[in-house]
Order: structure tokens, then C-alpha cells, then sequence
């Protein structure tokens, strides 16, 4: 969403659930499955500005957390807040 000409703000968030199970391949070639199942879920929340005060310069930063659950040992639960800044010059 643009607030000014040379000021942006961006929002975004992010969802997924996956079903995780175990399996092996024996020698012969035979399938075998494991008992261990479940399920992760994944989400993430974002927001970034960006700022442009010149045709060739754009500065932006984002702040994001993220967030990982699990009810199988075959994923591991996190929790993370990242922060991220960039500048961009155009020689012409």
C-alpha cells in the first residue's frame, strides 16, 4: 500500500499445515512404514516499508515472525523474529 509517493508499506502472512509420516525402503526394494506420524504447522507475519527518496535510491526494511508446530518428533517446533534492511543504488 503506498502511503506517499516515496513511501510503501507491505503486510503478509502466511499459513500451512502438512501431514509428515515415516517410511523406509528395504533392500529388496519393499516398502515398509513406519508408526510414526503427524502433523506441522507453519505460519509467518510480515511487515516492510520501503522508501525511495531519489529515481535511484530505495531503502526497505521488514519485520517477520516466524512460528513452526509440531505434534511428531519428525519436526521440530521453532519460533523466530527476524528483522531485514536493504539499499538499492541505480547508476546510470
Amino acid at each position: 500500500h503506498e502511503l506517499t509517493g516515496k513511501i510503501a508499506l507491505s503486510l503478509a502472512a502466511h499459513y500451512a499445515q502438512r501431514r509428515l509420516s515415516a517410511s523406509s525402503l528395504l533392500g529388496d526394494g519393499s516398502l515398509v512404514l513406519a508408526s510414526e506420524a503427524g502433523r506441522e504447522r507453519v505460519g509467518s507475519v510480515s511487515v516492510s516499508m520501503r522508501f525511495v527518496p531519489t529515481r535511484a535510491m530505495a531503502l526497505a526494511c521488514e519485520i517477520a515472525h516466524h512460528r513452526r508446530a509440531a505434534d511428531t518428533t519428525l519436526s521440530s517446533p521453532y519460533r523466530a523474529d527476524t528483522l531485514s534492511c536493504s539499499a538499492q543504488i541505480t547508476l546510470r
